[in-house]
């Protein structure tokens, strides 16, 4: 019997495990980890890099140039203001979170008829010359307003242990 509940252990932590994303950058050396979305393969085109898996999710990673000596919150609030304008969104209606020192995660439900998409965006900087804007996106179909509540509220759970790090 004991053997059975660290047997169950085990095989949860690799359900874990198989649901944490986790990407190396060559450069700039950062590492992204998203908990609760696919693993996906990455490829590099046309200045990022870019990913999708089975389920809808897509990401892609910009690095775009940072004006000299911007922080990781710098960069974050730079950003985030480019994607609130780039959606249109009311900021009300934008979820915020601070993952840990350098990452900050923007977070929103986006619909384009005919399909609903959840959008979390990693923000930050690196070395004082490049911020990084990760883009999570899943697309699925309209679905009742209750599942959808459930959904997004499971699709935000995992951001909070989202990060951007050097290695």
């Amino acid at each position: 019997m004991r053997w059975s509940g660290v047997l169950l252990l085990v095989v949860a932590l690799e359900v874990l495990a198989a649901e944490t994303f986790s990407f190396e950058m060559p450069e700039p050396r950062l590492r992204i980890v998203v908990p609760d979305i696919p693993r996906m393969n990455m490829v590099q085109q046309q200045g990022r890099f870019i990913g999708s898996a089975e389920g809808g999710y897509t990401l892609s990673v910009l690095t775009p140039a940072a004006d000299a000596g911007m922080t990781p919150r710098d960069c974050a609030q730079s950003l985030a203001r480019h994607v609130i304008n780039r959606f249109g969104l009311d900021p009300k209606f934008v979820v915020g979170v601070q993952a840990n020192d350098a990452t900050f995660v923007m977070l929103f439900p986006y619909r384009a008829h005919p399909v609903i998409q959840f959008k979390a965006f990693l923000l930050s900087g690196w070395n004082g010359t490049h911020c990084v804007e990760v883009h999570v996106s899943r697309t699925m179909a309209d679905a009742p307003e209750k599942q959808m509540a459930e959904d997004l509220a499971r699709w935000f759970q995992g951001f909070r242990g989202a990060r951007i790090e050097p290695y």
